[in-house]
């Protein structure tokens, strides 16, 4: 009888596991309008807090490695260093006299400066007793010159609505249209001029406690020009929200850039008080908005909507570009807290790993994280490194695609980690005192933000969209050597594919301008994939390498991309986990033009571990349980393909069999069991 399959056995191994928390497996281009917060070089200020009683200003660093860094007030001269251990939040307390801003319509040297050696993550704290508020700080590469204003009516003279401008760079000049009459006499609607040099903050504030300078408008000139962004702080002094509900408190937060607003939001309602406030702000006239799927609502730029005493959630979509804030509520409107403030990101802005704390304080015992993910990544989303159960989350009403949860935290450090990102707000509330934050957002950036792509095998003449000074030209594959000068660079055939940039100077503002320019003729390029094992163990590396022997600069895409540590290298490193073709698409950067593709295939041999499956005792646990994980793994002890016969030492090692040639009616070599068992 002739054989042509393979027989495997298999010794089970089991482990256990005793775990004291349940645990539950489950096993982006830039997207327009992400704002990463995090950053190596970050400008932020502390707007008037009207409390006074144990006062401080706290900055929370984080970062998902050691790292080092300073905090400086460069014009008060006060600086101190930090370091940072992974996943561990680090806090500094900056002095209150140096860097809070006091006064209104007036310069102060109070800008403080965060440098750091490695990314990390910036939260600001100005916490008084009965009246705190905390905010995410931005790097500077995510301000903006362009803000339109989300503050919050104050309640008395001594209890202003405010805002507070951080520049960046020297020289800055910002025209500002305020909505209201500030306390220094600007007139509201009237714009004006301000100077003001890096490390310096400018400080508004109402002329009447209880006006609101929400739809202000805070705009660079043209002489100031993009390369001098600012960061943009709003709030209240101290604020009753709604306006008439008594228990005020401070409102502090900060604002993104109008180009980056998003058209969709989802509000998650505060754990444990009952009620809350938000407020949608339109950027441009035209704008349709809807709540929950209903009737839009029209409304016309630097409109404001609010809507006081929510209970559940919200899903905010519009046409055009908005901006989404929601606040806590005084204690007497709602079952417990104080107001706080909160920018809300966009729907399409998310972070996948985050460090935060808690705030501490003797009289805010509760905090919480509101958390939303997609509801495909519900039960994968980890806090300190446990999956949160799947249970915890429930949809949107209106949108099943997306769910929240709302998480006790326990007072200090904690971590969040989601692999197809996440949006969370912390917050905490005691007895008239509170606080709420974004954990931020952040997407890797492109390597080039490519501006036109230019697919031809003719002549090109490239030229800058306006007219620059001190124009250069280079090629990215080799930035040393200058190809050209002027507004203007006329190149022949052949040409090769490659990123051509221009750097100059706007002729306005003197801020340097870059514009790419990625050209490539239609031929594909040539391309050779090489592994440095061709046979490997399951799970074993494989160092990979495409070579591009057409000269320029390309862009790569391996398959599948889950099993390499770097699918956009050149030279990734795979994780093989089946045999099978390893490929890579190698073409120009932008749209696709010239493009090849080739593959190498990887074998993985026969290796000692058939299988891994783990269960558990009970997949739903209340703390302080526990349940039983068992992990069970098949062990490969033959794997026999009987090509070229039977090896008779291999399986009489095993279980003692024995191979002869006249058992039963057939011809040739069978095996057969202990020298009596069934033959095989």
């Amino acid at each position: 009888m002739n054989y042509n399959q393979t027989s495997t056995f298999a010794k089970h191994l089991q482990l256990l596991l005793i775990v004291l928390v349940m645990v539950q497996f489950s096993s982006r281009s830039l997207a327009q309008g992400t704002i990463p917060s995090v950053g190596v070089d970050f400008w932020y200020g502390y707007m008037h807090n009207s409390a006074s009683s144990n006062h401080e200003l706290r900055l929370f660093i984080s970062s998902q490695v050691p790292t080092t860094g300073t905090v400086d007030i460069p014009l008060q001269g006060w600086s101190t260093t930090f370091s940072v251990v992974p996943n561990v939040t680090t806090t500094v307390i900056v002095p209150t006299s140096a860097g809070e801003a006091i006064n209104s319509d007036v310069i102060e040297s109070k800008g403080i400066h965060v440098t750091t050696a490695d990314s990390v993550s910036l939260f600001a704290i100005n916490f008084a007793t009965y009246s705190a508020d905390a905010s995410k700080i931005l790097p500077k590469q995510s301000l903006g010159t362009d803000y339109l204003v989300s503050a919050y009516q104050g309640h008395s003279s001594q209890s202003r609505s405010e805002l507070l401008i951080v520049a960046t760079e020297d020289n800055t000049q910002i025209e500002i249209t305020p909505s209201v009459m500030t306390q220094g006499m600007q007139t509201a609607g009237v714009p004006f001029i301000l100077n003001i040099d890096a490390g310096e903050v400018y400080q508004l504030r109402s002329f009447i406690g209880t006006e609101d300078l929400t739809g202000t408008r805070i705009v660079s000139t043209a002489q100031s020009g993009e390369c001098r962004p600012f960061a943009v702080f709003a709030g209240a002094q101290c604020a009753n929200v709604p306006s008439g509900c008594m228990t005020c408190d401070h409102l502090f937060d900060q604002l993104i850039p109008v180009e980056t607003w998003g058209t969709e939001y989802y509000v998650v309602p505060y754990q444990t008080t009952g009620t809350f406030t938000y407020r949608v702000i339109a950027r441009d006239n035209g704008t349709l908005v809807s709540l929950n799927g209903a009737t839009p609502v029209s409304m016309t730029a630097g409109q404001v909507l609010e809507f006081n005493n929510v209970t559940s959630d919200v899903q905010v979509v519009g046409n055009k570009p908005i901006q989404v804030v929601q606040f806590m509520q005084g204690d007497n409107c709602s079952l417990n807290g104080d107001p706080a403030m909160l920018v809300l990101n966009a729907n399409d802005q998310k972070i996948d790993n985050v460090t935060f704390s808690t705030v501490s304080s003797t009289v805010i015992t509760n905090h919480y994280a509101n958390i939303i993910v997609e509801t495909a990544d519900v039960g994968n989303v980890l806090l300190d490194n446990v999956p949160i159960p799947a249970s915890n989350f429930t949809m949107f009403g209106t949108n099943p695609l997306n769910s929240f949860a709302q998480i006790p935290l326990t007072q200090g450090s904690h971590n969040l980690q989601a692999n197809n990102g996440l949006t969370a707000y912390i917050y905490g509330m005691g007895s008239a005192e509170s606080y709420s934050y974004s954990v931020g957002s952040f997407q890797s950036e492109p390597l080039f933000v490519v501006d036109t792509t230019i697919c031809t095998a003719d002549s090109v003449v490239l030229s800058t969209p306006v007219s620059l000074f001190n124009s250069v030209w280079v090629a990215q594959s080799d930035t040393s050597t200058i190809i050209g000068t002027g507004n203007n660079l006329v190149m022949y055939p052949p040409i090769p594919t490659d990123i051509y940039s221009v750097t100059g100077n706007s002729l306005v503002s003197g801020c340097p301008v870059t514009y790419n320019y990625s050209i490539s003729a239609p031929a594909p390029p040539t391309i050779s994939v090489s592994a440095s094992e061709d046979t490997v163990c399951m799970f074993n590396t494989v160092q990979m390498n495409v070579n591009v022997s057409t000269p320029g600069t390309w862009q790569y895409e391996w398959s599948p991309a889950y099993m390499f540590d770097d699918p956009t290298s050149p030279n990734p490193t795979a994780t093989i986990q089946q045999s099978g073709w390893y490929s890579v698409a190698v073409s120009n950067v932008g749209v696709n033009c010239s493009a090849a593709e080739d593959s190498v295939y990887v074998l993985v041999q026969g290796g000692g571990v058939e299988s891994v499956s783990v269960n558990t005792s009970s997949n739903a646990l209340c703390l302080p349980d526990s349940a039983v994980l068992t992990g069970e793994v098949n062990q490969l002890l033959i794997n026999e393909d009987f090509e070229g016969g039977i090896d008779a030492s291999v399986w009489s090692s095993v279980l003692g069999e024995t191979i002869g040639s006249s058992c039963g009616s057939v011809t040739g070599d069978a095996l057969l069991f202990n020298g009596s068992g069934t033959r095989r």
